[in-house]
């Protein structure tokens, strides 16, 4: 490693000499180049590698929600996910297009204590397909926090 000396052995040689040595070989080139720079008479050696923002996280909220039957939704994957009917925690997007097409219930409420009475009784139906894709949700909300950032 530079700038580092590692114990060696060298017949004929005394420590002071491997010192002196290794200064001549790292530290000296390195300080005339620092003296060179400050000086102005040189540039000093930039990284070939750029420093990039990395993406910011995304955290997909989630939702309490019950369903009075099942819903599929496309995860951020790309995999189908199935949620049965009953109570659950699901991403709020999820949840909020569940309600919006009238299959899923805010807990506690009246809508969501007939859902499970229905759900007892057998009376779910099948699943159904929410639409809802996570990755695009993901997709719009970097999108939305670039636009803030600019």
């Amino acid at each position: 490693m530079p700038g580092m000396l590692g114990r060696i052995k060298l017949t004929g040689w005394s420590s002071e000499e491997v010192t002196a040595a290794a200064e001549r070989m790292q530290s000296g080139p390195l300080q005339t180049r620092a003296e060179q720079v400050r000086a102005g008479e040189a540039v000093a050696p930039v990284s070939g590698q750029v420093d990039q923002k990395p993406e910011p996280t995304i955290s997909i909220p989630e939702s309490l929600v019950v369903l009075k039957q099942p819903i599929t939704y496309r995860a951020a994957d790309s995999s189908t996910v199935l949620i049965r009917e009953g109570g659950c925690s699901i991403p709020a997007p999820v949840a909020a297009a569940a309600i919006d097409q009238g299959i899923g219930f805010a807990p506690g409420t009246p809508a969501a204590r007939a859902a499970l009475n229905e759900i007892e009784l057998g009376k779910g139906g099948r699943a159904v397909d929410t639409g809802v894709d996570l990755a695009d949700w993901i997709g719009a909300q970097r999108a939305r926090l670039q636009q803030r950032a600019a």
